[in-house]
């Protein structure tokens, strides 16, 4: 190990200096800043999917709650809430059964028409 040293000595001034090249250190800064704009940009598009998220989270909740105040107040039975429902969102699929029928059948004593 000794006769290492002694090797080296004609190269020392050489390997003291240490010098980075110009271009590897743009390089390194032109890394550095897109890597900072892909994390913000990938944090926006977080943010916003989890806002979409919550609006139709509380759009859907809010849904709910008026079916609930409107079977509350007994508007006229589940068929009346679904064409509410449907008419609000411009859709009505058929009704195959009307709404007055089970109560007509009880009336008439628990039989179809005879």
């Amino acid at each position: 190990m000794r006769g290492l040293p002694i090797l080296l000595t004609p190269f020392l001034p050489t390997l003291q200096e240490m010098t980075i090249n110009k271009k590897h250190m743009g390089l390194a800064q032109a890394l550095y800043a897109a890597e900072e704009t892909a994390r913000s940009e990938t944090e926006l598009a977080a943010r916003m999917q989890r806002d979409l998220k919550e609006r139709e989270k509380a759009k859907k909740e809010a849904q709910l709650r008026e079916l609930a105040a409107a079977a509350r107040m007994g508007g006229g039975g589940l068929a009346s809430l679904a064409s509410r429902l449907d008419d609000r969102e411009g859709t009505r699929p058929p009704l195959h059964l009307s709404s007055t029928a089970p109560a007509e059948r009880v009336r008439a004593g628990g039989r179809d028409g005879g």
